[in-house]
């Protein structure tokens, strides 16, 4: 008999508590009945999908979540 583990390990956004915490003023207008509207507009690699993934966490027990993908223009 095998025995797998998986391991996870929470992601951390180093410097990145400013994006952070407009996401969060967001999703608390969301969750109040209020919208809004964020872009992320970056080069490839500066954590945009990094940043969406820890909003969707931090919604996903409130909720669905729809996720989209991104292309180029």
């Amino acid at each position: 008999m095998t025995s797998s583990t998986t391991v996870r390990s929470p992601h951390r956004l180093f410097g990145r508590g400013g994006e952070l915490a407009i996401i969060q003023g967001l999703l608390a207008r969301l969750w109040q009945g209020d919208g809004g509207v964020l872009v992320l507009a970056a080069p490839p690699g500066l954590g945009r999908t990094a940043l969406l993934r820890e909003a969707a966490a931090a919604h996903r027990s409130r909720g669905p979540v729809l996720y989209a993908t991104a292309s180029a223009a």
